[in-house]
């Protein structure tokens, strides 16, 4: 009995794709609480959930539509029954977690998660069909963005903590985005900086993006708990601090408030979007991308492999270089924390200083002693 079930499971895995890469652990299998959470918000509303086509579907995170998707989705809820019955769980699409460590110079060590980039790109018929369109194109890109959020939620609740999450929690704004982006921060503890996607219409637009983001500002901050553009969190004697740089550049505003942070004698951790200039992360990017990308404070020479678009981008100004440097030469800031490049990486900023980049579908457990 037990090998036709054996065989009957493994059918409807291959059959629906997930045997391929799928990695499987013991432990409790569970469904997306945030398909859930958010599926119901919007079902109280008379919308679709999130979970319906062409969005995610709710037990591998995929995008399935038409006939055989219909008739995908089917099998992943046979085969999921089955992993839940026997406590499998399937972890493809599952955030990868690792861990770190930094050195505050505190008596009493706690723990956060890191993350960023999850990219939400979702929409429903409350956005134009442009948008609509967009959401489609996009989803392809990041398809377990919902379940990066479920597993993130999980992991900070075994830490009994909070998350920090450090930009680009949506791919564009649209409704749907705003509402799954504000049942996440509800529902944990979220500390967040605004990415270069927070405050962007359809990706890639001509819109001037400092037009585009204060005309958004609001809007956008309505799904967070704290101000994204500049906020402190004082946690057993540490600031974290989540400043805006996603568009490469630091505001004067932004300097003052930070000297002023500074000031006060904490150590501190900063929280950015774009990582800082070093040149282990400048020769990784050429070598990856052929040229320097998404980078703040890149000297113009290094600047010249770039297109005219790229350099104009990230152009340092003498507010952001200001900026640069006090965080280069402040004994207090302990660490960097950052995403904006989808890959993982650890920088040396300074001989004391260490800068935690990272991916799309990876989290850090962040140890402070």
């Amino acid at each position: 009995m037990k090998k036709t079930i054996a065989l009957f499971l493994s059918l409807c895995l291959l059959l629906s794709g997930l045997s391929l890469g799928a990695v499987v652990e013991p432990r409790a299998a569970a469904l997306s609480s945030s398909v859930q959470t958010a599926g119901k918000a919007g079902a109280e509303k008379g919308e679709k959930a999130v979970c319906d086509k062409p969005a995610y579907c709710p037990y591998c995170s995929e995008i399935h539509t038409g006939f055989w998707g219909f008739f995908v989705k089917v099998l992943h809820r046979i085969a999921y029954g089955f992993c839940k019955l026997f406590r499998i769980e399937v972890t493809r699409g599952r955030m990868k977690f690792s861990e770190i460590t930094i050195d505050a110079g505190i008596e009493t060590p706690f723990q956060f998660l890191h993350m960023s980039d999850t990219h939400l790109a979702l929409c429903d018929k409350r956005d134009d069909e442009k948008k609509q369109e967009l959401s489609k194109k996009r989803l392809s890109g990041f398809p377990h963005a919902l379940r990066m959020l479920d597993d993130a939620g999980e992991k900070a609740a075994e830490l009994n903590s909070f998350i920090v999450h450090t930009g680009d929690l949506i791919d564009f704004v649209s409704e749907k985005n705003l509402d799954t982006a504000r049942a996440f921060t509800s529902k944990n503890d979220v500390f967040a900086c605004a990415g270069n996607h927070e405050y962007s219409l359809y990706v890639w637009d001509d819109i001037d993006e400092t037009t585009r983001r204060e005309s958004l500002k609001d809007k956008v901050q309505s799904a967070f708990t704290n101000d994204i553009r500049f906020s402190v969190r004082l946690e057993h004697g540490v600031e974290l601090i989540a400043i805006d740089n996603g568009y490469h550049r630091i505001e004067q505003w932004q300097l003052d408030r930070l000297k002023e942070e500074v000031a006060k004698g904490y150590p501190i951790i900063l929280c950015l979007h774009a990582p800082l200039y070093t040149p282990d992360i400048y020769d990784y990017t050429v070598e990856v991308f052929g040229k320097p990308m998404w980078m703040m404070s890149v000297p113009d020479a290094l600047m010249d492999k770039s297109d005219e678009g790229d350099y104009l981008a990230q152009k340092e100004d003498a507010v952001t270089h200001e900026a640069y440097e006090l965080i280069t030469h402040c004994d207090a800031v302990k660490a960097i924390l950052a995403g904006h490049m989808h890959y993982d990486y650890v920088s040396q900023v300074t001989p004391t200083l260490k800068q935690y980049v990272v991916n799309t579908e990876s989290g850090n457990i962040v140890s402070v002693r």
